[in-house]
């Protein structure tokens, strides 16, 4: 998949991002008008915390501003369509 590009994602598409992960080659940020968010984290490994952050049915136990979730279609094995409801109040 080229940079810029959308589509749904192929096996070979997460086979380049676990890489570019387990390579620490490339940097988390986000920035939305007065929003900037980068994370950092150095003492989780990763692949724990790509499974507590995808695991819908744990992530209700400990994310205190999860108000909904719930998956309301797949596009292939690798693509899912969902819904996510947060209060943040």
């Amino acid at each position: 998949m080229e940079e810029g590009m959308m589509q749904v994602a192929a096996d070979e598409d997460f086979e380049k991002l676990w890489q570019m992960v387990a390579d620490n080659s490339w940097k988390l940020e986000y920035q939305h008008e007065d929003i900037n968010v980068k994370t950092t984290f150095t003492d989780v490994d990763m692949w724990l915390l790509f499974d507590l952050l995808m695991d819908g049915e744990y992530r209700s136990l400990w994310d205190t501003a999860m108000v909904e979730s719930y998956t309301l279609g797949f596009l292939n094995p690798n693509n899912d369509v969902g819904y996510y409801a947060s209060d943040h109040s």
